[in-house]
């Protein structure tokens, strides 16, 4: 499998979860939704009539935060599917030659280093933007002292 082909079969995977991951968060969304309709209506049924009916407040309450935690997690799955879709067009569009997504390190550009501006160690196609994969500023930082 070439690397093009790797990248186009994660992206249709991963689409295809992301798709399957919105489907769970309708779902969890609806029954949030339900869950909040019964509510309002056992407060009304408690004012009109009172009564023992009270008692079923709280497994609704508890099954509103039950269904809450899980639309929580299913938001956490859906925005890590689509950066996972992210990264491997990222990747897939630099194997067809864009440097678009890539931060070029200009700022890291001193011109009175002794080799970073012949060699073409930052800037536009640059070594610097062909090797930075990295995700926190620190870590850019280390690269591009590592470079200089």
């Amino acid at each position: 499998m070439t690397p093009a082909e790797y990248y186009e079969t994660h992206i249709a995977l991963y689409n295809c979860r992301l798709k399957q991951v919105k489907q769970h968060r309708n779902l969890a969304t609806t029954g949030k939704l339900l869950i909040f309709a019964g509510f309002v209506f056992q407060i009304y049924w408690f004012i009109s009539i009172g009564g023992w009916f009270f008692l079923s407040f709280f497994p609704t309450v508890g099954l509103f935060i039950l269904l809450s935690v899980i639309d929580n997690r299913i938001v956490r799955k859906l925005r890590l599917t689509a950066e996972l879709i992210r990264i491997n067009q990222e990747e897939r569009d630099y194997l067809n030659g864009s440097l678009d997504n890539f931060p070029t390190g200009q700022e890291y550009l001193d011109p009175g280093h002794p080799y970073a501006a012949d060699l073409d160690i930052f800037g536009g196609d640059s070594l610097f933007q062909h090797l930075n994969r990295t995700v926190t500023s620190r870590g850019t930082d280390l690269l591009a002292d590592w470079l200089l």
